[in-house]
C-alpha cells in the first residue's frame, strides 16, 4: 500500500469493446497538438472524447492489446510517454466514471531521447473532475535503467481564467480541488513527481511547484527522491498564492535500487458492506489493487463516533487482482450499528474505509428452513426474540393440527413435523396476541 505522489481523496460505463472495471488501459492517444506550454498531446473536450475507445488499448500481463477499447469506470488508466491536453471542461464524476490514474514519462529507445513526456495538461477555463474517490499519481519511468523521468500536471491560467484537476470524494458530498490556478498569476504551473522541497521549518509547507519539463528533472536513480511526506500539506507556489492545495496523501519513491516497472498506487478498496444474517453481521469488502499491505482491522461501533476492532484479517499483501474478506460480528443489536476497515501497512501506517452501516429494529425477518421438510423445519430470525412464542400449524382447510410453546427463542428453534402427514402446511408464530409471521410449509 506504498504511495508515489499519490493524490488521494478519502472517501466503479462502456461505450465500446469489452471493457472491464478493475482492469488496465493504456492511453496511445490521436493526432496531437501543442498545448499552450509547447508540448504535443491529444485534445480532449468532452467524457466521450476522453473515453473515445481510438485512444485505449487494454494492458494484459504487461502487453499491451492491439484492439481499441473504452476504458470502463474503475479501471486504470496509464499515461506513459503519452500527453494528454484538456481543452474543454471534462466532468467524468458526471457520467459515473472513476479511475486510478498513472501519469510518467518514458525514455525513448528508438530516439535514444530521454524523455517521452507523460502528462495531463488543463487550458486555462477549463476542469477535469474525476468520480468518487478517484486516484492519481505521479509516477517515474527510466531511462535506459539509468535515470528516472517523471510524470506531469500542467495547468494554465491565462487572462484570469483558472484550471482544476478535481476529485470527488468517496462519501460523495464534495469535490476537492486537487490542483488549481485559482488565486496564481497568469502563467502555466507544473508539478512532477521528484520536484518538492522542504521550505518551512514547521515541516507542512512545501514547494511542490516546479519548471517546465526540461533535462535537469531526469534525476540519476541514486539521486531520486524518497521518503514520506506529512498527509493535508500544502503546497506553495510562492506565499502567499497556493497551488496544488490538497495532496492528501504523499509518497515519493522510488526507494529500491532497481526501477519499478510502474509507480506502486494505494490499496485500491473496491467496495465494503455490511449485511443483517441470523445472529450475526456479515461484512465483505474487494480490494483490486494492494502493495505491501498488513491486515485489516473491522471496527464497530454503536454511535459512530467510538470504535472498538471486532476482527483482524490478514491481507494478501501484494495483488494487482481482485481479492474478496470476509469477517462476521456474532451478535444480536436493537438500534443501528456502524462498522469501518482499518486498513494496515507493513510499515504500520493506516486508513480507514467508508462506513457501512446496518439498521436493527422491528420484528426482523423471519423464515424457516428446510423448506420443503420432513421430520422438522428450524424457524429463524434476524432479530432475536426475547418472549415465548406460540407456534400453531394448521392444514389447508384452517383445522389446528399442533401447537407447542418456545421458551425465549432467541434468533432459532426448531419445529417438529414427524408426527404430520405429506402435504402443505401455515405456521402462525404468535408473541402474545401479536402475529410475527405466518409461514407456508410443505411437509414431504
Amino acid at each position: 500500500m506504498k504511495r508515489i505522489f499519490t493524490l488521494f481523496i478519502l472517501g466503479v460505463s462502456v461505450l465500446s469493446g469489452f471493457s472491464q472495471a478493475g482492469s488496465v488501459y493504456r492511453f496511445v492517444g490521436g493526432a496531437t497538438t501543442n498545448n499552450a506550454a509547447g508540448f504535443p498531446g491529444t485534445n480532449v473536450a468532452s467524457v466521450a472524447n476522453f473515453v473515445n475507445a481510438a485512444y485505449w488499448r487494454q494492458v494484459t500481463n504487461g502487453v499491451v492489446g492491439a484492439t481499441p477499447v473504452s476504458p470502463a469506470s474503475g479501471a486504470t488508466l496509464q499515461f506513459l510517454g503519452k500527453g494528454i491536453n484538456i481543452t474543454g471542461d471534462v466532468d467524468l464524476h458526471a457520467s459515473n466514471y472513476n479511475f486510478v490514474v498513472q501519469v510518467r514519462s518514458e525514455y525513448n529507445v528508438a530516439t535514444a531521447t530521454d524523455m517521452d513526456l507523460g502528462f495531463i495538461f488543463v487550458a486555462s477555463n477549463n476542469d477535469l473532475r474525476f468520480g468518487v474517490g478517484s486516484v492519481i499519481t505521479l509516477g517515474w519511468g527510466t531511462a535506459g535503467g539509468t535515470n528516472w523521468t517523471p510524470g506531469y500536471l500542467m495547468l494554465q491560467r491565462s487572462f484570469g481564467n483558472d484550471s482544476r484537476i478535481r476529485i470527488r470524494n468517496a462519501a460523495n458530498t464534495a469535490t476537492v480541488d486537487v490542483a488549481s490556478t485559482v488565486g496564481a498569476g497568469n502563467s502555466i504551473y507544473y508539478l512532477n513527481a521528484n520536484g518538492y522541497n522542504v521550505t518551512a521549518t514547521s515541516g507542512t509547507q512545501f514547494n511542490l511547484a516546479t519548471g517546465a519539463p526540461s533535462a535537469s528533472h531526469i534525476v540519476p536513480l541514486a539521486s531520486a527522491p524518497t521518503g514520506n511526506l506529512p498527509s493535508h500539506i500544502t503546497a506553495k507556489v510562492s506565499a502567499p498564492t497556493t497551488l496544488f492545495a490538497r495532496f492528501p496523501f504523499l509518497y515519493n519513491e522510488p526507494g529500491a535500487t532497481l526501477p519499478t516497472p510502474i509507480a506502486p498506487l494505494p490499496l485500491q478498496l473496491k467496495e465494503f458492506s455490511a449485511q443483517k444474517g441470523t445472529g450475526k453481521v456479515s461484512l465483505n469488502w474487494t480490494t483490486v489493487l494492494e502493495v505491501n499491505t498488513s491486515h485489516f482491522e473491522v471496527e464497530q461501533s454503536n454511535n459512530g463516533a467510538t470504535w472498538k476492532t471486532i476482527s483482524v484479517v490478514a491481507a494478501k499483501g501484494n495483488s494487482n487482482s481482485a481479492q474478496k474478506y470476509a469477517a462476521d460480528d456474532i451478535a444480536n443489536y436493537s438500534s443501528k450499528v456502524y462498522y469501518r476497515l482499518k486498513m494496515v501497512d507493513l510499515d504500520g501506517k493506516f486508513e480507514y474505509s467508508p462506513i457501512a452501516v446496518v439498521t436493527f429494529g422491528g420484528k426482523g425477518k423471519i423464515f424457516a428452513y428446510p423448506n420443503p421438510a420432513t421430520s422438522f423445519t428450524m424457524v429463524s430470525s434476524d432479530k432475536a426474540i426475547t418472549e415465548n412464542v406460540t407456534v400453531s400449524i394448521f392444514n389447508t382447510t384452517g383445522v389446528l393440527v399442533k401447537q407447542q410453546v418456545i421458551t425465549n427463542p432467541g434468533n432459532n428453534f426448531r419445529v417438529g413435523l414427524e408426527d404430520l402427514k405429506q402435504g402443505t402446511y401455515l405456521l402462525k408464530i404468535n408473541q402474545g396476541a401479536e402475529l410475527l409471521e405466518v409461514i407456508k410449509i410443505q411437509k414431504n
